[in-house]
């Protein structure tokens, strides 16, 4: 056997050993030091939204008591299981089924149809006029809107969902104040309760009821602007700013308390697919395919710093 032929057997063996090897690592969500990678690999954005970001430095614990405590809200809340719906979002069961619910300010018990691309009325189309929810353009300036920690509208899904992604894409994320504070926020936080010019109160997460005025129209607009953009950008003074826009339609924000030099030039740019649960674009970071290593994730993928 030449010294090639022994090369070429041996490359493959290396790959797999360094596939299955662990070390440890910080994990995001209690700041342990834990085995990575984790036997069950945690969702940054979750599975229900149709996202195959995984995060492997999440330990086994807080992926479970996470699940539980705070990704389960996510789909207990009528505007996401709309927007699930109506945009036909791949879950772990699947495309969900058609609904329909109750709709607000409605005397004829008119009843709004969600279908994949489509919405519809049941009832007497003559009180169409009457449906009133929650405007999903007018609240750009509130702060139930971004994850301000120092306006304490943080709740723990935007505490959750900016540790993972900001640990995976921003260097030295994990043990910043930032970090720290948000970590605070995801295992003890609250949703705040803020005042809206009607009077009425909304819960400053980010899954308040922001569809309003909806028409049998309207289905096809969110469909077709279905996609979940992430952005992680750098600020000349060293502070990161970052978003998710989730559907088009919800879109937590964070800013970070402190500022770093090397945070100054990170441009990240994340577009998923929910249909597919894929990711159809990024920008300004590595992506590593995990579908091989973890038949299971399907799509997984994770990102490295370039």
């Amino acid at each position: 056997m030449n010294r090639m032929s022994i090369i070429v057997m041996v490359i493959p063996i290396l790959i797999k050993v360094r596939l299955n090897m662990t070390e440890k690592v910080t994990c995001p969500y209690c700041k342990e030091l834990v085995e990575s990678p984790a036997s069950e690999l945690e969702h940054v954005v979750p599975e229900g939204l149709g996202s195959p970001i995984l995060n492997p430095n999440v330990c086994n614990e807080c992926n479970t008591i996470a699940a539980d405590k705070i990704d389960s809200l996510y789909f207990n809340n009528t505007t996401i299981k709309i927007l699930q719906v109506v945009t036909g979002t791949k879950t772990k069961k699947g495309m969900l089924k058609p609904m329909e619910i109750n709709t607000t300010f409605n005397p004829q018990n008119i009843k709004l149809k969600i279908e994949k691309g489509k919405f519809s009325f049941v009832g007497d189309m003559s009180e169409k006029s009457a449906i009133k929810l929650i405007n999903k353009n007018g609240f750009s300036d509130f702060p139930a809107v971004s994850a301000s920690l120092k306006e304490e509208s943080c709740s723990y899904e935007h505490a959750k969902l900016f540790l993972g992604l900001l640990s995976m894409c921003v260097p030295n994320f994990v043990t910043s104040k930032t970090a720290d504070t948000l970590r605070k926020k995801m295992w003890h936080g609250t949703r705040q309760e803020l005042d809206l010019p009607n009077g009425e109160k909304f819960h400053g997460d980010i899954f308040g009821e922001i569809l309003k005025n909806i028409t049998d129209t309207d289905g096809p607009d969110l469909y077709k602007n279905r996609h979940h953009i992430i952005h992680i950008e750098g600020n000349p003074n060293g502070s990161i700013h970052a978003y998710v826009d989730l559907y088009n339609t919800l879109r937590p924000n964070i800013l970070t308390l402190e500022r770093k030099e090397e945070w100054k030039n990170i441009n990240i740019t994340i577009v998923i697919d929910p249909e597919i649960k894929k990711v159809v674009k990024y920008e300004g970071i590595a992506k590593i395919d995990l579908t091989e290593q973890y038949p299971k994730y399907e799509n997984g993928c994770m990102f490295e710093i370039q």
